[in-house]
């Protein structure tokens, strides 16, 4: 019976390989013939081909761009001048000149000096003298001052609270 089931085994396992030989022959010539493309495709192909070398080709020509974030070393001289295209001017007109410089590719003291920029700084500086004078301006040069310190309004028991509390209310509306 052993011997049976022997040859029963070795029967199974040649018939086996014979298909497994027989399938990878198979994928093996599957694999190795060679796709017919046709002429236009070909050609097709090669354009493209040609067209990607040539940009590769290309960008390793430019020479790489310096992040800003990139810079590590300050050029004194430019702090300087930068600091001189700055002085006098609030952070409104600092941000307008900056974006008037890059926009025009033109430096900080070259926008100082354009005409579009002393137009906009013109009434820029008109619009801020306004709001300093109104008399309903929150802004901190309206007039509005702190008599007694954070500290002295802290100490204050309620009654003396209430009284300052009505004298700020008074000089804030001009005595209503």
């Amino acid at each position: 019976m052993e011997e049976e089931k022997q040859e029963e085994q070795t029967s199974e396992n040649p018939v086996e390989e014979e298909t497994t030989e027989e399938e990878t022959s198979s994928e093996e010539q599957v694999s190795q013939e060679p796709e017919t493309v046709s002429k236009e495709e070909y050609d097709e192909l090669k354009k493209k081909n040609e067209q990607l070398y040539a940009r590769v080709k290309k960008a390793e020509a430019k020479p790489e761009k310096v992040s800003p974030q990139e810079k590590t070393e300050l050029d004194p001289e430019e702090v300087a001048k930068t600091m001189a295209a700055f002085e006098g001017l609030d952070n409104d007109e600092r941000v307008r000149l900056i974006q008037e410089s890059r926009l025009k590719g033109i430096s900080l003291n070259e926008a100082r000096k354009d005409e579009d920029f002393k137009l906009w700084q013109g009434a820029h500086s008109k619009k801020v003298e306004k709001t300093r004078k109104s008399p309903g301006s929150t802004s901190p040069g309206s007039g509005a001052r702190m008599e007694k310190s954070f500290k002295e309004i802290a100490d204050m028991t309620p009654e003396e609270h209430q009284a300052y509390d009505s004298q700020m209310m008074k000089e804030n509306t001009g005595g209503i």
